[in-house]
């Protein structure tokens, strides 16, 4: 089966303001696009040159789901945050965002 990465891309929201050394809730919302369950779902969240693996329940047929994720930035200015997306079906699709983070 084709994936198209758009379908199941996690989409991240955040905070309207993210300060330094304040802690902000990140919502990921994640998707499977297939009309086929899909298990074995991990998302792998980079942030600050750090890795974490958050191992998700398996998703029904063209389930949506979502997860919150918090962090603390160290320091302010432009910071990369990236989620990979993968499961049995189909793997590493990606969703970035770039972080405005703001001196406190």
């Amino acid at each position: 089966k084709t994936v198209n990465d758009q379908e199941c891309a996690p989409v991240l929201q955040l905070p309207r303001r993210v300060v330094v050394n304040k802690a902000a809730t990140l919502e990921i919302s994640y998707a499977n696009p297939l009309p086929e369950p899909v298990s074995r779902c991990v998302l792998l969240v980079t942030l600050m040159n750090q890795q974490v693996k958050i191992n998700l329940a398996r998703l029904a047929p063209r389930e949506r789901s979502k997860i919150y994720f918090e962090f603390t930035p160290r320091r302010s200015g432009p910071l990369q945050l990236q989620v990979d997306f993968s499961c049995d079906k189909f793997s590493h699709v990606k969703g970035f965002v770039t972080i405005a983070v703001a001196p406190s």
